[in-house]
């Protein structure tokens, strides 16, 4: 999994993370990468988001992405 905030008016990445180099692989995963991508927007002081989940259903990886994500203060 890979996730990413972009900042759509300048057209790039602002953070990223992965489940690329976790020893967790699926719920887990998806849940520790929220926590990273949780603790660098903190950092940022980025709070509210809109979430795209593309062809993905929200269900799995993905909802305890995102429920993880509501947990450490993320507004969607």
């Amino acid at each position: 999994m890979y996730a990413q905030l972009i900042d759509d008016d300048a057209g790039n990445t602002v953070i990223s993370a992965s489940t690329y180099k976790l020893d967790q692989t699926g719920v887990e995963a998806s849940i520790k990468t929220a926590d990273i991508l949780a603790k660098k927007a903190n950092e940022k002081n980025i709070k509210r988001v809109i979430f795209d989940r593309g062809k993905y259903l929200y269900k799995g990886r993905i909802k305890a992405f995102i429920e993880q994500l509501r947990k450490n203060g993320m507004l969607f």
